[in-house]
């Protein structure tokens, strides 16, 4: 049987499980699929969670008839599936003892039975706590509701906080723009402070969004901090950067944009002069899904890039392995950052649940809870004279080295 053939039969039964029951799935035991509930021999407590990612079931079931060709299935639900099935064997893997957690996995594409409509009809009046790999609209339904009803909400991979104020049962652990920024800024300024920095844009709403966040950082009372020189850079043409670059020192550049077109012709362009020119490149957070980062390329052979994520593992850690191998025995596939994700915000926070009960948001940072990273997660305020945060956000980042495909964490 083809790999192809075995993954998209796990993904058919998976989809069809959540499928016949409405977009939601409670205690379902022994297939492997959805989330389940952890039995003990003696309950003294029940928690119950909710985890919401975009399955898309109304795209790809009619009446419970799947529409696709059976030989097919849609792409663009796989990170949901895969987020989901890492938040599944999280609640496997949880050392409860005699607590027992019912989880439940929630369509947030639903037509349905939508966020509101959920919340409306007392669907979520039980829930202690929210996982979500949402965006946007999303998002922000979750959170109103995770406000209105006091449940702690866990945004899970959204890096936004969709301007939501004074509500402080809303976690971003996904950092911000704004906060990948700043640690990158904070690196230059400490370790290369009285060094030119080479500012590389693009004009447009997303390279003039990342300048204002530098130029801001930069200049707090008109004294510039650090000697950026910006270069614009409109029609792929980056001869402009390489006018700038001294063949005496390493030269620290900023690749400042979320184009990953943009980027590679960047790179591309620095890998062919770095015989004579040797170049410290910083991107994005975004670059960590950009080809030349994650796959060998002859055109970034031996070319190192560095970008910042809240999120590392190392591949050779117990945990790492075991939901490597589970997956890869399941799937006959490898997991994505997805499947990791989920599992990691499941079990960091089902950790929290479970030691803090109602007092979850008063305890967002504990070392004993770690899975891969150690948060550090910050009440955030738009009014500094209020007392109500607006939400919280996970502050962490790790600088990430990747070369010739292979990514370690430099610092």
């Amino acid at each position: 049987m083809k790999k192809i053939d075995i993954i998209f039969k796990f993904f058919l039964a998976a989809i069809f499980v959540l499928s016949a029951v409405s977009t939601e799935a409670q205690i379902v035991s022994e297939n492997g699929v959805a989330l389940m509930a952890r039995p003990a021999d003696s309950i003294i407590k029940k928690y119950r969670i909710a985890v919401f990612a975009p399955l898309y079931l109304d795209s790809a079931f009619t009446n419970s008839a799947y529409r696709y060709p059976k030989d097919k299935f849609p792409v663009f639900v796989l990170p949901g599936f895969d987020f989901v099935k890492g938040a599944q064997m999280a609640v496997q893997d949880a050392d409860l003892g005699s607590i027992k957690v019912e989880a439940s996995i929630y369509d947030s594409k639903s037509k349905n039975k939508s966020i509101l409509w959920l919340a409306r009809n007392g669907m979520l009046d039980s829930i202690d706590l929210i996982i979500g790999s949402v965006k946007d609209r999303d998002y922000y339904e979750l959170a109103s509701v995770a406000g209105q009803m006091h449940i702690p909400f866990i945004s899970a991979t959204f890096p936004n906080d969709m301007g939501v104020k004074k509500n402080p049962f809303v976690t971003v652990l996904n950092s911000t723009v704004q906060t990948h920024c700043e640690g990158i800024f904070s690196y230059l300024l400490g370790n290369h402070g009285t060094e030119k920095i080479v500012f590389v844009r693009k004009p447009g709403s997303k390279g003039d969004f990342i300048g204002k966040y530098f130029d801001k950082m930069n200049a707090p009372d008109n004294n510039k901090l650090l000697n950026l020189q910006t270069v614009n850079i409109e029609a792929d043409d980056f001869s402009a950067v390489i006018s700038q670059l001294d063949s005496t020192k390493t030269n620290m550049i900023v690749g400042a944009s979320f184009d990953e077109r943009f980027c590679t012709g960047l790179v591309k362009a620095l890998s062919k002069v770095s015989a004579v020119y040797k170049c410290t490149v910083i991107g994005m957070p975004t670059w960590d899904g950009f080809d030349f980062v994650i796959n060998k390329r002859d055109y970034a052979k031996d070319f190192p890039v560095y970008f910042t994520t809240p999120f590392y593992h190392s591949d050779w850690d117990a945990v790492s392995k075991k939901i490597f191998n589970t997956y890869k025995n399941t799937y006959k596939s490898n997991p994505s950052d997805f499947t990791f994700k989920g599992y990691e915000a499941t079990a960091y926070f089902l950790r929290l649940l479970v030691k803090y009960d109602k007092d979850v948001m008063n305890h967002l940072n504990d070392v004993q809870a770690v899975v891969f990273n150690n948060y550090l997660i910050v009440p955030q305020f738009t009014d500094k004279t209020s007392s109500i945060p607006d939400f919280f956000e996970n502050k962490r980042l790790n600088f990430i080295k990747a070369e010739n495909g292979v990514l370690v964490k430099a610092w």
